[in-house]
């Protein structure tokens, strides 16, 4: 009875094996997308479940780098527009006839994204992107890419943005400003369209990066028979599409044949500044603002982040530069129109910073609090290196127009913390707290030691306790976020506004953590020589652009140093009418007043001896001058 038995129990549990219910099989899938773009991937065509049975897609999992869709067989994939990279999309399916589910099964998309270039032709390591915001991307992690020196893992800046804003004729507010891009977004690539196409945002999302050396070979090489320009040479956009109402010209170029056509290879050359260039196209005008809350201006912005190969310079070495040509593609007449340069500093170890300015050299900049910059506590001290001893110093200058205004805060809540609507930007643009609460000189700027009002915070020198700085002022180190802005404008339909920027690195190993602004603001004032005479220690003209005019060509001012009087003179019938500012150091008005004519007189016999900035405005333009009473 006991072999009978334990002989049918084998039966059944032969039989079984051919009966018993099994759980669908997931082979991965990979696939390959562009940013802007979305790939769609039928991940059942190589799954299995047994035959008969029906299965689909159960759950869906998105990694890092974008969102997902799925639907009965399909996951469908959008990448963020600042990932690059690998991302992972876990799923399981389900067998519709027996329920079982499958294990865990994996969908690999590989992310190209055009729209992020490292500029890194010197000292400097700098991630360039196709819009606004710079030097980060959500996926590059808990520091920008802005490192110094190249390979070293140190990094001084977390991210930098360029800010803008003004007034209509019936007085309401136009801005445009990114911090994160965590609560929205301002901008986008490409330039202002009648239609905003995905094809186009995807064209766009591009940064057309050069060498000189790129260009040189090219221009000398283009009429042999099996010459073929490199990509960015031969798709260089030098052309909009005037049908979708784009402008017509946008990217510089040498129209070699002279047809007014670009055709590399008719021997037709992309213009760059520097030795290494990035251009790119951006606008303010696609979309509601989400991260602002501003009302579009109709704004597009040319860009080029740009450095020299100068490798026995040490200021040139340790500095990259930014060219903006900002252009109301608006039918609006915007007045008080400001730019700003948003930055927020990590130097090095994030937590432990000062900022201050510098007036006469139009600049800010930040510096370490204490003497060493230890890795970062609060975030991974493996990925986050600080300078350890002799901490550097990072600086911003306002190469072709004055800084009207700088004002520093900590990210947190209250009058003195972050913007976040509209109004709150535009204060800040003008140098004023979000509570529209005007500088006062003296500690934090905010309730300073008296009730004199400032456009600039901390202008004193660091090591100078009787001037004005975080360190005189006994601040306490930290992460600081920083705005140095220009202007007001007056910004008319079809009008551009140039605004070229310089971002330079200083580290000091003979003295202490404020020697590196001493040397920061000599190398500042050298590449203020070079950049006012459109030169370079390595022989080639800064600008590269032969459209340029020097400032120093269209005006003039007599004498320097002055007593009784400052003679301005225009060299050209350019402006027939302009505004004219005195300010000292501090940023004080001491002189305001117009002239109509070509050369004009300003009395300066009751001003006291000094050092005073002179500043020129009119709807076209401004100009900046350093002078000395004596």
């Amino acid at each position: 009875m006991k072999k009978t038995f334990l002989l049918l129990s084998g039966i059944i549990l032969f039989l079984s094996g051919f009966t018993q219910e099994k759980p669908p099989e997931i082979v991965n899938d990979t696939a390959s997308v562009i940013v802007n773009d979305s790939v769609s991937v039928n991940v059942l065509l190589n799954d299995w479940c047994m035959e008969g049975h029906t299965m689909e897609i159960l759950f869906v999992w998105a990694g890092e780098g974008g969102t997902v869709t799925f639907i009965d067989s399909t996951i469908t994939f959008f990448p963020f527009y600042y990932f690059e990279g690998i991302d992972s999309i876990t799923y399981i399916i389900k067998d519709l006839d027996n329920g079982l589910m499958s294990e865990y099964g994996y969908l690999t998309v590989v992310v190209d994204n055009p729209g992020q270039e490292n500029l890194n032709v010197n000292n400097i390591n700098a991630l360039i992107n196709s819009y606004a915001l710079q030097f980060w991307s959500q996926h590059s992690g808990e520091h920008g890419i802005f490192e110094v020196p190249k390979g070293n893992g140190t990094h001084t800046v977390f991210n930098f943005d360029l800010w803008m804003g003004g007034f209509d004729e019936n007085g309401e507010l136009k801005l445009a400003a990114e911090r994160y891009r965590q609560t929205g977004i301002d901008f986008w690539t490409g330039p202002v369209s009648n239609n905003y196409s995905n094809e186009d945002l995807i064209l766009w999302n591009n940064l057309w990066k050069l060498n000189k050396t790129d260009i040189e070979y090219h221009k000398y090489h283009w009429m042999e028979p099996d010459y073929e320009p490199i990509e960015n040479i031969r798709n260089w956009p030098a052309f909009g599409d005037i049908n979708n109402g784009q402008l017509n010209f946008m990217a510089p170029f040498n129209d070699n044949d002279g047809d007014e056509n670009y055709s590399a290879e008719n021997g037709d050359y992309p213009v760059i500044r520097g030795d290494q260039s990035l251009f790119f196209v951006y606008n303010d005008d696609k979309e509601e603002h989400t991260e602002s809350q501003g009302r579009k201006i109709g704004a597009e912005i040319h860009g080029q982040a740009y450095a020299f190969d100068c490798p026995d310079d040490s200021v040139f070495n340790n500095s990259i530069f930014f060219h903006y040509d900002i252009i109301n593609r608006s039918d609006t007449v915007y007045h008080d129109f400001y730019l700003g340069a948003y930055v927020d500093f990590d130097l090095g170890n994030p937590w432990d910073d000062f900022v201050g300015c510098d007036t006469l050299l139009q600049s800010f900049f930040a510096y370490n609090g204490d003497e060493y910059d230890e890795n970062s506590a609060l975030w991974d001290p493996d990925t986050t290196f600080g300078y350890h001893n002799y901490p550097p110093a990072q600086g911003v200058v306002f190469l072709n127009t004055g800084m009207s205004s700088f004002l520093s805060y900590i990210g947190y809540l209250g009058p003195t913390g972050h913007p976040d609507e509209a109004g709150e930007y535009y204060n800040n643009l003008t140098g004023l707290w979000i509570d529209s609460t005007a500088i006062t000189y003296g500690g934090n700027g905010y309730s300073g030691d008296t009730t004199l009002s400032f456009n600039y915070m901390y202008p004193g020198n660091p090591s100078n306790l009787e001037e004005w700085s975080e360190v005189s002022a006994e601040s306490i180190p930290d992460d600081k976020n920083a705005i140095g802005a220009t202007g007001p404008y007056v910004f008319n339909p079809g009008d551009t506004i140039k605004l070229d920027l310089a971002f330079v690195f200083a580290r000091d190993y003979q003295g202490d953590y404020l020697s590196s602004v001493t040397l920061l603001k000599e190398r500042i004032e050298t590449l203020r020589y070079f950049f006012d005479n459109d030169s370079t220690p390595c022989g080639a003209s800064w600008s590269s652009v032969p459209q340029k005019e020097l400032q120093r060509q269209l005006v003039a001012i007599y004498p320097n140093p002055c007593k009784e009087f400052l003679e301005i003179t225009f060299e050209k019938e350019m402006i027939n009418e302009f505004d004219y500012f005195i300010t000292d150091i501090y940023g004080r008005i001491i002189k305001n007043g117009f002239f109509k004519s070509k050369t004009n007189r300003i009395n300066t016999s009751d001003m006291k001896s000094g050092i005073y900035i002179l500043k020129i405005e009119s709807n076209e333009t401004v100009f900046n001058f350093k002078f000395m009473k004596y």
